[in-house]
């Protein structure tokens, strides 16, 4: 019996190491022909059929890490008969085309297997109705339901309906958050060596996303690097108690300040107050956990980082960088503004932002090509009008309420759970200043913390059953 044991253990240990190795190769595969798809037109052409077959017989698992991985390179682009599509939005497709063709193979042919699960459904529907309307609004109607397609549909399917549907045990969410922390720390350790590229005597050196192959896989704005890390920061803390040995754990504390301090290397000011916000709500949390040490620690490490508070003031305020970005918003708060006024309820269309940024002489003589909303604010009025901010403000409000539900009544016992939320909480408030509220960099996160409440119900009624 102890030997069937010992043997069981084994065979577990070596299941837990191999999906490792798995994963390993799938993305050294993924990264070399897409490398090559760049080149070739003939496997650029075939790379979406490549990946539909191949995550159509591996495990459903194995999508959902290279997901996770690969889910900052949202600027590695393919191009198909001028469709534009990211890698990860083209490895996003393939994963759920694969998933969605088992599902219908399973509701005509296994019933009893099947299962499908549609989260935030009741809160999405209002949303997705009002910019169905919205579309009626304005006069290219097939461009704004293509864009309802693409963009909103394409993250509730792909992000929240795929990994809420794959994810059924807990080693797999562990293994989904090692893959997207895994993604973070390579993020975090090529933009810190793009500072010793940058001149530092007439430059204002920050860290900037690396280039690879001779383009930009993260994109070019800095932001896109902050974006990643304020996810990653906190997965990373979630992922060590997941884990029991000492020296891993320690390692994952000296990974977290170190990915930590490159987003705050990054000076970008929607990072700095997505940090803040989440210190705040740790601080209000624990605040009975803090000593009178840790207080005093905090305020050491504030006042020796005082430089850097004193550099991002000069960014803000000597160098045109800063400026600029405010006045950009500025414009483009008042372009938003002044289409919200003529059509308020129900606003302009989905997807029509830019091109109404594009008919404003002011900005482009000023900034050139149009750019899209840099807040979510100015992108919901003029787009969707009231119902659409009313509405999606809905989905936001009413998910934070369930997190915070979960958080209070499951914290304690799974600590692993609060830095999901705080995961969450942190690129919600950045991307309220950016341009990201569609894409799978902000609702993945929100998956994860949504498969791990439903993991964590699932042992709260084992350990019930267990005490009867």
């Amino acid at each position: 019996m102890k030997a069937l044991v010992k043997n069981n253990n084994q065979i577990e240990n070596s299941i837990k190491t191999g999906w490792w190795f798995g994963f390993f190769w799938l993305a050294i595969f993924i990264i070399a022909i897409s490398v090559l798809a760049l080149n070739f037109d003939i496997l650029r052409l075939a790379l979406p059929f490549v990946f539909f077959l191949i995550f159509l017989v591996i495990p459903e698992e194995y999508g959902l890490y290279v997901l996770a991985f690969f889910l900052p390179t949202i600027n590695w682009n393919f191009y198909y008969h001028g469709l534009e599509i990211p890698l990860i939005d083209l490895l996003g497709l393939a994963i759920f085309s694969a998933f969605a063709l088992k599902k219908v193979y399973a509701r005509f042919f296994d019933r009893k297997n099947f299962n499908l699960r549609l989260p935030l459904f009741i809160l999405f529907l209002p949303f997705l109705a009002v910019t169905l309307i919205s579309v009626f609004s304005t006069a290219i109607p097939k461009d704004s339901l293509w864009y309802i397609l693409r963009w909103i549909l394409f993250f509730y399917f792909v992000y929240l309906v795929l990994p809420v549907n794959i994810v059924k045990r807990s080693d797999v969410l562990k293994n989904s958050i090692a893959c997207l922390v895994f993604g973070g720390m390579i993020v975090a350790i090529g933009g810190f060596l793009t500072i010793f590229s940058q001149d530092w005597n007439y430059e204002f050196v920050r860290i900037m996303p690396f280039s690879l192959f001779g383009f930009f896989p993260l994109g070019s704005n800095h932001n896109l690097i902050a974006e990643t890390l304020v996810v990653s920061v906190a997965f990373t803390q979630s992922l060590k108690y997941w884990l029991t040995s000492l020296r891993t754990r320690r390692f994952l504390d000296v990974l977290t300040v170190f990915q930590f301090l490159v987003a705050i290397g990054t000076f970008s000011r929607a990072v700095w107050i997505a940090f803040g916000v989440m210190i705040i709500i740790c601080l209000i949390v624990y605040r009975r956990r803090i000593s009178r040490t840790a207080w005093v620690g905090l305020f050491l490490i504030s006042l020796l980082a005082s430089p850097i508070f004193l550099y991002m003031y000069k960014l803000q305020s000597e160098y045109s960088i800063g400026g600029s970005s405010t006045e950009n918003r500025l414009i483009m708060t008042e372009i938003a503004w002044d289409n919200f006024l003529d059509k308020p309820l129900f606003g302009q269309g989905s997807g029509t932002f830019i091109n109404f940024i594009g008919d404003s002489i002011r900005f482009t003589a000023k900034y050139g090509a149009p750019l899209d909303s840099h807040g979510v604010w100015q992108k919901m009025i003029l787009e969707n009008g009231l119902f659409g901010v009313f509405t999606f403000a809905l989905i936001i409000g009413g998910m934070f309420i369930f997190f915070a539900r979960a958080w209070v009544k499951y914290g304690a016992r799974y600590p692993w759970f609060p830095p999901l939320i705080l995961g969450v909480v942190g690129i919600m408030v950045m991307e309220f200043f950016n341009t990201s509220y569609y894409k799978g960099k902000l609702w993945l996160p929100v998956a994860f913390c949504l498969v791990a409440i439903n993991i964590i119900r699932m042992k709260e009624k084992q350990r019930k059953y267990a005490k009867k």
